[in-house]
């Protein structure tokens, strides 16, 4: 594992539970969704909308923005370490988060920044898979959540009881998941 994460200790890794910083990751996720609950309430379709499809208000894509930042991406900068192949993962999770960030969803998802946010959100995800699978301590949770998420987004809707609102609050839910269980990445350092 020196390979990949670099010659991190682990008192280094400890330091990635930073109580405050994990909280930031938390809100950045929670303040936008709460907002979002609080203009619409429980009327809105589908029930569990995707951070993205919240995000397309910049206030609250601001919101998570900044927290994000500071909740994950410096909190695990902390552990990057120079020429380690995660120092590679790391700058493509920030730049693909950047990238979905700069390219929101719009209203009618048809436009060419919808594209990129997709690919850019894509990348995102499979980079942080990749590193929780292969690299972490205790992937379960995230395999199987990344396995819901892949599942609503490419599955038969038909097998949803031909519901879109489900297709999309599972999407939303196993979205979250995914998201959740990569705030607590714990760098696995030996085999």
């Amino acid at each position: 594992m020196t390979q990949f994460w670099g010659k991190c200790t682990d008192l280094e890794c400890k330091e990635l539970n930073n109580n405050t910083l994990m909280l930031l990751n938390y809100l950045s996720v929670l303040v936008p969704d709460m907002l979002f609950l609080i203009e619409h309430g429980f009327s809105h379709t589908p029930i569990i909308p995707t951070i993205s499809f919240i995000n397309i208000n910049l206030i609250k894509r601001f919101i998570h923005i900044f927290l994000w930042y500071w909740g994950y991406f410096y909190r695990m900068g902390k552990i990057v370490k120079p020429g380690s192949l995660y120092e590679k993962f790391y700058h493509i999770q920030l730049l693909s988060w950047a990238g979905a960030n700069m390219f929101p969803l719009t209203k009618k998802g048809e436009e060419l920044t919808d594209k990129i946010h997709y690919i850019s959100t894509g990348t995102n995800f499979i980079s942080f898979a990749i590193v929780k699978i292969l690299f972490c301590k205790q992937p379960k949770v995230f395999i199987w959540s990344f396995i819901g998420l892949i599942a609503s987004i490419f599955g038969n809707r038909e097998n949803c009881l031909r519901s879109e609102v489900c297709w999309n609050s599972w999407s939303g839910f196993f979205e979250r998941c995914c998201v959740y269980s990569a705030m607590h990445t714990n760098p696995r350092l030996s085999l």
